[in-house]
């Protein structure tokens, strides 16, 4: 979806289409040629920018499990602190606890999500140039495992098929927008998945790449929980649609009404992993892609790829919906 605007060219403003804004860059055509310009120096046209933009566009959802990862992600401590600490706001609860807990969070996450509309919107900003740099401010492993990714067609690990789709995506991510408090998207504070994957056991199924790094301070469980959030966001028909419109030769195919994702927890080490941790993510995984209240689940994986004289990958737990 194009927009008319106006872009600033330093001295005079000229009448454009904008095809998409960013947060920094936007492709704008001027005379049937299109060009990356900075935002700054681009305006859309007030009144078709209103009228083809609703609330469902223009107000990001916050779900619950958004609400938990960012509480979570506040916590203090050495690793051990800060699983137990954790666990403790999984267990710790009147009533439901641990997996049943999350189950049900991410059950009102998708519902929640499922109003949320941005298809016309890229996951990712603008940029001349998607390659990986050396600029990513993760740790060296994170950074050199995205570039792997990016550079190798797939990856093969059992029976299974991995391809790398894209990096740092964030599912509402959508421009001149804020969320349900009433602050600028931009400051939302979530981030965005590490990457974007398709496994294929049968068929593509978008995957939530997620990597944990020895040197971090939080673990299996953290990942676990963003992961979700995640998949929460992404598992929606609105989703489905944009992951078609903007990955055709993957997601063309899919059925929107019927969303599916999965989960891939990479792992630099598992022998880096508290065992209590590790565990205990292992276990709530296996009750999620069971449970009546996640059936977008389909599958959620642990997997090891060391880096010594190249990766080396190795499935640890492995969690399939029947």
């Amino acid at each position: 979806m194009a927009y008319p605007g106006f872009y600033f060219d330093g001295e005079s403003t000229i009448p454009c289409r904008i095809i998409r804004m960013g947060a920094r860059n936007s492709t704008i055509e001027l005379d049937g040629v299109r060009t990356l310009v900075p935002t700054e120096q681009v305006e859309r046209t007030e009144c078709v920018a209103n009228e083809e933009r609703n609330l469902t566009e223009l107000i990001l959802p916050i779900t619950p499990l958004e609400m938990l990862y960012r509480e979570l992600r506040e916590l203090r401590g050495s690793k051990d602190a800060r699983f137990e600490a954790t666990q403790s706001r999984l267990t710790r609860r009147h009533g439901a606890t641990d997996a049943i807990f999350l189950a049900e969070l991410f059950r009102r996450s998708v519902e929640h999500a499922k109003s949320y509309r941005n298809v016309a919107e890229d996951f990712c900003p603008d940029r001349p140039d998607r390659e990986v740099s050396e600029d990513r401010q993760e740790s060296r492993y994170a950074r050199q495992l995205v570039q792997f990714m990016y550079a190798t067609e797939k990856i093969k690990i059992n029976s299974l098929t991995m391809k790398f789709v894209d990096y740092e995506v964030f599912p509402f991510r959508t421009t001149r927008s804020c969320t349900e408090r009433g602050v600028p998207a931009t400051t939302a504070g979530s981030g965005g998945m590490d990457m974007l994957l398709s496994v294929t056991p049968k068929t593509d199924i978008p995957t939530v790449g997620e990597i944990k790094a020895n040197t971090e301070d939080v673990g299996p469980t953290f990942a676990l929980i963003q992961s979700l959030m995640y998949a929460a966001h992404i598992a929606t028909p609105n989703q489905f649609e944009r992951l078609a419109r903007c990955y055709p030769t993957l997601f063309g195919n899919f059925e929107k009404d019927r969303p599916s994702v999965g989960v891939a927890i990479i792992l630099e080490s598992e022998q880096e992993c508290l065992p209590k941790d590790l565990a205990y993510a292992q276990t709530i995984a296996t009750f999620l892609v069971k449970s009546a209240a996640a059936p977008q689940i389909s599958a959620i994986r642990f997997i090891e790829s060391t880096n010594v004289n190249g990766f080396r990958w190795r499935m640890v737990h492995e969690a399939l919906r029947e």
